[in-house]
């Protein structure tokens, strides 16, 4: 079968163009190649069944491949549709997001740490879970002892619209609007960061702080990105707020170690994500409140070498997940 691969990362880009691509292209076969973080609908299962008829009436069938967890009724439910999952923390293993490491096993020691967190954010519209964080985060005072960047293009109009959604979807759960009591969305730039600000190197403020404070791209199924694994390629303590059970997921599942002796890591299972949210900003006020910089670089150094050199094991070609007809698109992007 004739097969046009696209290689778009943008499911905006998707939602706009696929009736037209199914219509006019000659290729009986469509495939979808970037490890997007959803499957391109966001599990829209509703507009998943409109892609199929149009497949169908074209002759068409659809491949797409999420780095994420999805619903297993797409596939079901369509039969010119497939969905093909492979492990997205792969791709951002293997190629390189960052300049603030070689991914060798000769690396430089941790810098002794002068500063107790740290957070590198995007604030922008479809990400707004993190408004509701940041907003926690300044309600008790953590972003005094956080060296802090932000990058946004967001606009008075947008804060207008910005939602979380208490997940699990039950009964059409609302997205609940946020109310930014506490914090001023804005730039905000780190001073080794002025007049040198880019979206690949790390500041050095990051390398002096203890603990990073990750804010994942979403936060309803698991996908972990180059944003989780920064602060393990760094040897660096970490929280992400993304889904339930993701923390477990990375131990359970990865071998990674959980810093446990500084975090209790009860709020994982919590389903709601406010609730889940709330638990975890209350395990960096129990941190800010009990622990110095060099308390924290102390405790856990032993586990951030542990999981720097599982993670350099999971980017090693012995232990390569991805699929061998899948790596064939990458091979011109992986490290």
């Amino acid at each position: 079968m004739d097969t046009r691969v696209y290689d778009e990362w943008n499911m905006g880009w998707w939602i706009n163009n696929l009736k037209d691509v199914i219509k006019t292209i000659s290729e009986k076969h469509i495939v979808f190649k970037q490890p997007q973080e959803y499957d391109f609908t966001n599990n829209n299962l509703f507009l998943y069944n409109e892609i199929n008829d149009l497949l169908i009436k074209y002759g068409k069938k659809l491949t797409t491949y999420t780095g994420a967890e999805f619903n297993e009724k797409i596939n079901q439910y369509n039969s010119n549709i497939e969905v093909e999952m492979w492990d997205g923390i792969y791709w951002f293993i293997r190629t390189n997001q960052y300049e603030h490491t070689n991914y060798t096993t000769i690396s430089e020691e941790p810098t002794v740490p002068d500063t107790l967190f740290t957070s590198l954010v995007g604030l922008k519209v479809g990400r707004d879970h993190r408004f509701y964080i940041m907003n926690e985060i300044f309600k008790y005072n953590l972003n005094n002892d956080l060296n802090l960047a932000i990058t946004t293009e967001i606009t008075r109009e947008n804060l207008k619209n910005i939602t979380i959604c208490d997940y699990p979807l039950e009964n059409d759960s609302p997205f609940v609007p946020i109310e930014l009591t506490h914090f001023e969305p804005k730039e905000i730039v780190l001073p080794s960061e002025v007049g040198n600000r880019n979206q690949v190197e790390i500041p050095l403020e990051y390398k002096n702080s203890s603990f990073d404070i990750v804010f994942e791209t979403v936060y309803d199924y698991f996908f972990a990105t180059e944003k989780t694994l920064r602060p393990i390629f760094d040897k660096k303590p970490f929280m992400v707020f993304a889904s339930p059970n993701f923390h477990s997921k990375l131990h359970e599942k990865y071998g990674f170690k959980l810093f446990d002796n500084i975090i209790d890591y009860s709020f994982d299972s919590i389903i709601n994500t406010r609730d889940r949210y709330d638990a975890q900003i209350q395990q960096l006020v129990h941190i800010r409140d009990n622990f110095t910089p060099l308390d924290v670089f102390n405790l856990t150094k032993n586990v951030s070498q542990h999981n720097y050199d599982t993670v350099l094991e999971m980017k090693s070609l012995k232990s390569d997940k991805i699929p061998s007809d899948y790596r064939q698109f990458l091979k011109d992007k992986l490290v």
